[in-house]
């Protein structure tokens, strides 16, 4: 896109980059491009052959940065392929599941040489199915975005204190945003990528913790915040300035404290766990393929301990009893400590609780999972 100064923004650089990364950042910079275009439109319309030769470059640029990979990935699914994880997030939320289950509860599955897992190219776990396909799938997909509607409000919320009061001042007062005259962009835009994103997660499956989809709104509050204080209240007053921008930031610092004061609370986290698990199950030699997730704060800790060890994760279930773990293939299976799972192995002559191998009496009864081998 172009700046008013007439330079050149990379935007298409940017998105192809973050394609790379993320696939979602191909349909949320399509988004964008054609967003920014309309505003801009509508506040000039007697610059739409410039506006629309930006466009076209910006897609054209994305297209040579992302085609490599879409090339890729299409040779290797033998259908032209963005990415796979819209699909099987779709699935989630299929008019048929009634309990959504991820891939990785759904049993044992040996992963490919050399991968880690099949969530490493995982084949798609449910139904595909399109909102389009009948009005009883368009009513499912209208209930699905009403339910998660509280929730991006909730994530957006967490992210920054200020986030409904930022809405609404656009809503009410948005000449309080504008940097110049009319031709020029103005500062209330930043909530077209907020709105963007959120409309491209809306229809999907998504957990009130996810903030992590949403961190790339933050600087855009700033943005919106800043512009409002620096526009009305603070203009004239240099030390009102400095003020309000250090309430400004509170309202991004408290909630991210609060989070990491939650956080902080558990003894361990998985990631924490999975090291100490890595490290003791290879000084004790006995690293082997792993089951069991050993759910903890901040992720599965089989997994992480898997990836440490080099050694293959194959599963878990959502409610597993001993005969699944012994016919999963694994030689260690992890569970969270004390919970019914744990004690059913404990009590299976196939298994052997590895704690003594591992742990001291007292780190082992103080540690929030267990380890146990195949007999």
């Amino acid at each position: 896109m172009v700046s008013p100064a007439g330079n050149r923004v990379p935007l298409r650089s940017v998105v192809g980059l973050a394609y790379l990364t993320k696939a979602i950042a191909m349909p949320l910079g399509i988004l964008l491009c054609l967003g920014i275009a309309v505003l801009r439109w509508r506040k000039n319309p007697g610059t739409s052959l410039p506006i629309v030769r930006s466009v076209g470059l910006t897609l054209a640029g994305l297209v040579m940065i992302a085609g490599p990979w879409v090339a890729v990935l299409s040779w290797h699914y033998g259908k032209l392929t963005v990415s796979n994880a819209a699909g099987h997030n779709r699935a989630l939320v299929a008019p048929s599941v009634v309990v959504p289950v991820h891939l990785l509860d759904e049993g044992f599955r040996q992963p490919n040489p050399g991968q880690l897992t099949i969530w490493e190219d995982p084949p798609l776990p449910g139904p595909d199915w399109s909102p389009l396909a009948n009005w009883g799938n368009a009513r499912h997909q209208i209930r699905v975005v009403e339910r998660n509607t509280p929730t991006v409000f909730s994530i957006l919320t967490h992210i920054c204190a200020v986030f409904p009061l930022l809405v609404l001042a656009v809503l009410i007062w948005p000449g309080k945003f504008r940097t110049g005259p009319d031709d020029e962009p103005n500062r209330s835009w930043f909530l077209l990528p907020v709105a963007a994103l959120s409309f491209l997660y809306l229809p999907n499956y998504l957990m009130p913790g996810e903030l992590r989809y949403f961190y790339a709104a933050a600087p855009l509050f700033y943005v919106g915040g800043a512009a409002l204080l620096q526009r009305d209240w603070c203009r004239r007053h240099p030390l009102r300035w400095r003020y309000g921008a250090a309430v400004l930031a509170a309202t991004f610092l408290i909630p991210a404290l609060f989070r990491f004061a939650n956080e902080s609370s558990q003894t361990l986290i998985a990631g924490e766990c999975a090291q100490v698990l890595a490290q003791r199950i290879t000084k004790a030699g006995l690293a082997a393929p792993l089951a069991g997730s050993g759910m903890l704060p901040g992720g599965r800790t089989g997994l992480y301990a898997a990836f440490l060890l080099g050694q293959p994760w194959l599963g878990d279930e959502l409610s597993p009893r001993a005969a699944d773990y012994r016919g999963s293939g694994a030689g260690l299976i992890v569970v969270n400590r004390g919970s019914g799972i744990a004690q059913e192995l404990a009590g299976d002559a196939s298994f052997r609780n590895l704690d003594g191998l591992l742990f001291s009496s007292e780190e082992g009864s103080q540690f929030p999972l267990q380890v146990f081998g195949l007999k």
